[in-house]
């Protein structure tokens, strides 16, 4: 019972809050495409936790449908052994409060279950994410925030009923701008832990690196730390993001 408890979590771990934000923060910015403007996103990461070497990649693509609101899609995918199809996820932001160097966006988010979890992909699990996201400009810093709320609605539901329904998450990131092309990033991420039996939260500690060599292109590399239930999950890799 207990390792599929932890096996649970596990995936939850690496693909709940996939479209949450830009890689490699797990903190959402306030940032808009634009009108009819467009991005992709790609990025690659490798992950070890409780002796397992996993590879996980996200796809996402983002319509601004107007310039306070976008409205995106993510398709996450497992390359190692058993590969496949995670739990697709859709969403929009919108940007409600803009006031000198202050913005303030609301990030509603459905993920559906479509991995398969008797092979490890996906939680098995038709969520419902809601972010409030904040960020504030001044001079070269950048600090962005987020307050969310995640509800599970668990196909399963008598294999998960030691896991919350509902759980909370608080973050904070914090990005300098070297030079226009070059900002360095630190991000920390406190979150209620899934299961009832415990009180501790998991905790996700992040630093990374985006190089923008022009304004519509971003790459980025990052180093992410998890502190979990029965260990520390070391998750690393690289993101490419194309605007047009």
């Amino acid at each position: 019972m207990m390792q599929n408890k932890l096996s649970f979590l596990f995936v939850l771990s690496l693909f709940s809050n996939t479209a949450f934000a830009a890689h490699p923060l797990v903190t959402e910015d306030t940032g808009m495409q634009g009108l009819d403007k467009q991005q992709i996103e790609l990025n690659m990461d490798h992950v070890d936790f409780a002796g397992r070497r996993t590879q996980v990649s996200g796809l996402t693509y983002t319509y601004g449908l107007r310039d306070s609101i976008d409205l995106y899609a993510n398709l996450p995918l497992t390359w190692s052994q058993p590969s496949g199809i995670n739990d697709v996820a859709l969403g929009t932001k919108i940007l409600f409060l803009e006031k000198e160097e202050l913005k303030l966006a609301f990030k509603a988010e459905w993920q559906l279950p479509t991995g398969n979890p008797k092979k490890g992909l996906g939680s098995d699990s038709q969520d419902a994410n809601l972010l409030l996201v904040g960020s504030y400009d001044l001079s070269d810093w950048t600090v962005q925030s987020n307050l969310a709320l995640t509800a599970h609605r668990f196909r399963d539901t008598i294999s998960h009923k030691d896991s919350r329904s509902v759980v909370w998450r608080a973050s904070t990131a914090v990005l300098y701008t070297i030079r226009p092309e070059w900002k360095v990033l630190a991000d920390i991420s406190i979150a209620q832990n899934e299961l009832l039996s415990r009180r501790n939260a998991e905790v996700t500690r992040v630093i990374g690196i985006i190089a923008s060599p022009t304004p519509d292109i971003d790459v980025d590399i990052g180093v992410q730390f998890v502190q979990h239930n029965s260990g520390l999950e070391k998750r690393w890799g690289a993101g490419l993001s194309l605007r047009y």
